[in-house]
């Protein structure tokens, strides 16, 4: 068994029912939970809201990543456990480790 177990959120129900998933298969791992906040997001609410909209991006991305993570912690605490969340800024799309 895994000792450690890293599950990415984004506040789909499908990332709730990984991380479900990982809890109930991995009793006795520690389980973390991992939320990217890709910059790219900027340029797409440039496009589509104007500058203004850019200006308050990763203040905004933040807060998303804050909300996200206390519903992983809310639904980790209903099975008594304690879940490490980490939030990264990049493209969660790609792993440069993978060729």
């Amino acid at each position: 068994m895994p000792v450690n177990v890293l599950v990415a959120v984004d506040g789909s129900p499908l990332s709730e029912r990984a991380l479900t998933y990982a809890i109930e298969t991995f009793p006795d791992a520690s389980i973390s939970s991992i939320y990217v906040i890709n910059p790219i997001d900027s340029v797409i609410d440039v496009e589509a809201g104007g500058l203004p909209v850019a200006e308050g991006w990763y203040e905004n991305a933040k807060e998303k990543a804050t909300r996200i993570h206390t519903m992983a912690t809310d639904l980790a605490a209903e099975w008594d456990t304690e879940l490490v969340t980490v939030t990264e800024v990049g493209n969660g799309a790609r792993n440069p480790g993978i060729r």
